[in-house]
């Protein structure tokens, strides 16, 4: 490729879904410009110059111009039936402080990436698992990791995930570390929410 450039991968299409409040084309946009950046496909990040912000890439106004068109059937979701099969499973750093379930500001990232996989994979419903470090007791510990999950649950529907997609809320405690809590780093690590989603 000659030379850095920008790169939008929204000029040949700028529609997406407007009615329902959610904007699905933004979570893949956001989604795909991350995994660009980060995995650097054929040496992505040394031929473009930057990734044209979603805002600043899409225009909607003449869509939203648009009336009386028949919007044909609007397609739903059921998330009455309980999920049985898993069909992805994730350990994401939400940054918590020892003994509290606040969600650190610097975990914001986490959870957009999060949200936006969740638009994407829209039928899926959820188990939240939180869990701690070896801080303080054991039976504090599963109060303690049940108020992360919750915590990050209450995030996800202020975004505007349906609670009905939340089949089950849940603390492991400090039974179940990823890492030697012996040691800082370790304690970190094991302070985390573990998504799973179902179908």
């Amino acid at each position: 490729m000659g030379g850095s450039r920008v790169f939008n991968f929204a000029d040949a299409n700028q529609y997406y879904g407007i009615t329902d409040g959610t904007n699905r084309y933004k979570a893949v946009y956001d989604q795909v410009s991350r995994y660009l950046k980060e995995l650097n496909p054929a040496g992505f990040n040394q031929n473009v110059k930057r990734i044209v912000p979603y805002e600043e890439s899409v225009n909607l106004s003449f869509l939203k111009s648009i009336q009386d068109i028949d919007a044909g059937a609007a397609y739903g979701t059921d998330y009455s039936k309980k999920a049985t099969s898993v069909v992805a499973s994730g350990e994401w750093r939400i940054n918590f402080d020892v003994g509290r379930a606040t969600i650190r500001p610097e975990a914001k990232d986490v959870l957009e990436q999060i949200y936006n996989l969740l638009i994407q994979a829209e039928d899926s419903k959820l188990e939240l698992v939180g869990h701690t470090d070896n801080t303080g007791t054991r039976d504090n510990n599963y109060s303690l990791s049940t108020a992360r999950a919750e915590a990050v649950k209450s995030y996800l529907i202020q975004k505007g995930i349906p609670a009905s997609r939340f089949q089950k809320v849940d603390g492991k405690g400090q039974d179940e570390p990823v890492a030697d809590n012996d040691t800082p780093a370790g304690k970190a690590q094991n302070r985390r929410v573990v998504i799973s989603l179902l179908k």
